[in-house]
């Protein structure tokens, strides 16, 4: 992890979609506001157990001990990036929350089929 990280992204290594967004984010957080863990890895099955996380959602943020899940994880991840991704997230931030958070989790429930 990250020394000056206070939020953690974790994201599942085995979902090709996952390992895109998260390259996505490594490449632009000039500031390495982010830690990258790998669900799959040993600090990322501890992190899971302590905040009693569900896998089948594929990432989540911690930020000082908040848990950030769906749609509010994307778009707070884009947020803390460049303008173009701040951009991003508030058009995201238009659409109704419920939405948003269906679409995530239609996306995390499918994403396997990208894995071929």
């Amino acid at each position: 992890m990250t020394k000056n990280s206070n939020k953690i992204l974790i994201y599942d290594g085995t979902c090709r979609v996952c390992i895109v967004a998260t390259a996505s984010v490594k490449k632009r957080d000039k500031k390495k506001q982010f830690a990258l863990i790998d669900m799959h890895s040993e600090e990322g099955q501890a992190l899971q157990a302590k905040y009693n996380i569900n896998a089948e959602k594929s990432a989540f943020v911690i930020e000082d001990g908040i848990l950030k899940e769906k749609s509010d994880m994307a778009l707070y991840v884009l947020e803390n990036l460049g303008w173009f991704e701040k951009l991003v997230a508030r058009t995201g931030r238009a659409v109704p929350k419920k939405a948003a958070d269906s679409i995530y989790s239609f996306v995390a429930r499918h994403r396997n089929i990208f894995n071929r």
